[in-house]
């Protein structure tokens, strides 16, 4: 499960929240934006915080996953 949440899954992030008020005055909604849907290994390669041995050594890990295999291993175990 850990690899294919952290390597292949996408993930969206809440990146501003807004309050939508109704127009009669009372109630309303909130309006969420969101940024693109990216897998968790993609957004820690995007920071500063890697040096560049280590993103290239996770990007090579998730280019040698399979997503299919891996997921059908994952319903098999469960």
């Amino acid at each position: 499960m850990n690899l294919y949440h952290n390597y292949i899954q996408p993930v969206m992030h809440q990146v501003a929240k807004e309050w939508i008020s109704n127009s009669k005055g009372s109630g309303g909604y909130t309006r969420c934006k969101h940024d693109d849907a990216l897998p968790p290994v993609v957004r820690l390669c995007a920071t500063a915080c890697l040096s560049d041995a280590e993103r290239a050594a996770l990007l090579a890990q998730r280019h040698t996953l399979n997503p299919l295999a891996l997921r059908r291993k994952i319903y098999a175990d469960l």
